[in-house]
């Protein structure tokens, strides 16, 4: 197993009076992968076991939100089943923003100050920089209710820290007709409701993406 992968809980114990929920959105179709990308393994780990490690390293709380439990559970360690909770998809098949706006209006989003929402095909993630932007989340301004790492003019938004607010925003914004969560964070940056982390090289490496098997060559 590599030296960077998450090998142990490491449950937050941070001093920070803020909590944390973490979502982890899996059982995407995943087209272009032609594969599950949740049970896709990668030195030594399924990419949703390494992603839930993580989850829990950075979080109080941890879900992953997918269609199909019962295909993931079998698949993971007890130890770290133990820790996680389970979420059927809001609206199956509708897409990322579409389950964002939703689970940021229900509990337990509504009653955390902020909810991280990660996707299970980011393999890199680096908890210590999630820890370190959870760190700035008290001295974020109060109607600031997104802050999303951003690369150049790229919007990082599913590894992103969001208020329950921004769920009423999100659903406003598709209800009229939006799609993209990119154009929604350009608009919500217009109005000050957005404020991006910039990445350096390096951070923005942790942040690699998998959607098709070339991908994979990691």
């Amino acid at each position: 197993m590599d030296q960077d992968a998450p090998q142990s809980l490491a449950l937050f114990s941070g001093t920070s009076h803020l909590s944390l929920n973490v979502v982890i959105l899996a059982g995407g179709k995943s087209r272009r992968m032609g594969r599950d990308k949740g049970l896709i393994q990668w030195r030594g780990m399924t990419f949703l076991e390494r992603c839930a490690r993580v989850g829990l390293a950075v979080g109080n709380r941890c879900t992953i939100v997918t269609p199909w439990a019962g295909r993931y559970q079998p698949t993971l360690p007890a130890d770290l089943l133990a820790h996680l909770h389970w979420c059927l998809d809001p609206i199956p098949g509708a897409g990322p923003p579409q389950a964002i706006a939703q689970l940021l209006t229900l509990p337990p989003a509504v009653n955390h100050p902020w909810t991280l929402v990660l996707a299970c095909d980011l393999p890199k993630l680096n908890p210590t920089l999630l820890l370190t932007w959870r760190s700035h989340l008290d001295k974020i301004a109060p109607d600031v209710f997104a802050y999303v790492p951003r690369w150049g003019d790229r919007w990082e938004p599913l590894c992103s820290f969001y208020r329950p607010q921004a769920g009423d925003s999100l659903q406003g914004f598709l209800k009229g007709g939006g799609r993209s969560l990119q154009h929604w964070l350009k608009i919500q940056q217009a109005h000050c409701a957005a404020k991006a982390i910039p990445l350096t090289s390096a951070e923005h490496s942790t942040l690699y993406n998998c959607n098709t098997p070339a991908d994979l060559n990691l």
